[in-house]
């Protein structure tokens, strides 16, 4: 998505009341808050390795 956030459709039942978290894909918004966590953690590790740079004593 334009966004940058990963669409996916849910394929739960509605059994609670719908709410909006703010997230994009109206009733799809939760599970796809997931997908595009995961997507995000999964490209992540696709980054070459570098040393940690230390800032005030914390990596």
């Amino acid at each position: 998505m334009p966004d940058g956030s990963w669409m996916v459709r849910t394929r739960a039942s509605p059994v609670q009341v719908f709410k909006d978290s703010g997230f994009p894909h109206g009733r799809d918004q939760w599970i796809s808050a997931a997908g595009t966590s995961w997507a995000a953690m999964a490209l992540a590790l696709t980054q070459p390795k570098e040393p940690g740079v230390m800032v005030s004593g914390v990596f």
